[in-house]
């Protein structure tokens, strides 16, 4: 709560965060709104907001960010009734390509810290993991896309399932213009992540993370907190961040865990303003029969 308490003394770093991490939703929703309008599912922007900020209100009580997603599929389904695998699909690659941006940016960030994290064997374990990782995703992707699935005979239901869920994914995949789209969209929204995180920094000691290590080491804490082990990510990002600050930036490691913790308090607050679209919706529905 100390840590809390200094932080508001800088009222209006707290203020900016919240609009960015406005701004960086706006870029998420939008984001799922042209993936909905490549499967030809017609839904208003602000639905598509509506739907999303209660699926971010959930996260706050359900163990991470994924939890969220099934909430907002699961509303998605109730007020529209589409196709369930074209739900599940496109917020399936929306949580993917999230993923994927996050370690498009740690990847740029450990060439830029490159020599940091050659400076020993753990470090350099990490900077292989996420080149390794980065790679690994972005050959899937290009796997599916490319492929040609369907003409394979499937030997088991397990196969025909999981074809029809790589054709699923081509739908998204296939198109070199709108996946350069979605790519940029999440960048720049990752980037305001990154933005929010050093607005943070700025609440405990009043200065500023430098770019490189800043690059490796948020995107990768945001990974680990959208783990679902506990509600928001709390205590597995304090984690995340304390171990990797150790690894990257060991001189920061302690101003470094508590601006994560101001991070998620401030997102905390921010997911909260789901409720309202929740709520309004809920007064709205006819009772479950």
């Amino acid at each position: 709560m100390h840590t809390i308490a200094r932080a508001l003394t800088h009222w209006p770093a707290i203020l900016a965060m919240f609009c960015v991490l406005g701004l960086q939703t706006a870029l998420c929703v939008g984001r799922w709104h042209f993936l909905l309008k490549q499967r030809d599912i017609t839904l208003p922007f602000i639905d598509c907001l509506s739907l999303t900020m209660i699926g971010m209100a959930f996260s706050v009580a359900l163990p991470g960010a994924v939890a969220g997603d099934v909430v907002k599929g699961y509303w998605f389904k109730r007020r529209r009734g589409a196709s369930p695998a074209a739900v599940a699909s496109s917020i399936i690659i929306d949580r993917m390509l999230a993923l994927f941006g996050l370690f498009v940016i740690a990847s740029i960030g450990s060439m830029l810290s490159h020599r940091v994290l050659y400076a020993d064997a753990s470090t350099r374990a990490l900077w292989g993991t996420i080149i390794f990782a980065t790679l690994a995703m972005a050959l899937t992707g290009a796997l599916i896309a490319k492929v040609n699935w369907i003409p394979l005979k499937p030997h088991s239901s397990r196969w025909a399932s999981l074809m029809a869920a790589a054709q699923e994914f081509r739908y998204y995949l296939s198109s070199g213009p709108a996946l350069a789209a979605l790519i940029s969209t999440t960048l720049l929204a990752h980037a305001l992540s990154l933005i929010a995180y050093e607005l943070a920094m700025y609440c405990i000691d009043g200065m500023w993370l430098a770019w490189s290590p800043l690059l490796v080491i948020v995107p990768l804490g945001l990974v680990a907190t959208a783990i679902p082990i506990s509600p928001a990510g709390v205590g597995v990002g304090s984690a995340a961040f304390l171990f990797l600050f150790r690894l990257v930036l060991p001189q920061r490691a302690a101003s470094g865990t508590e601006a994560i913790a101001v991070f998620q308090v401030v997102l905390i607050a921010f997911c909260l303003l789901g409720l309202i679209p929740y709520i309004s919706t809920s007064a709205r529905s006819e009772p479950m029969a």
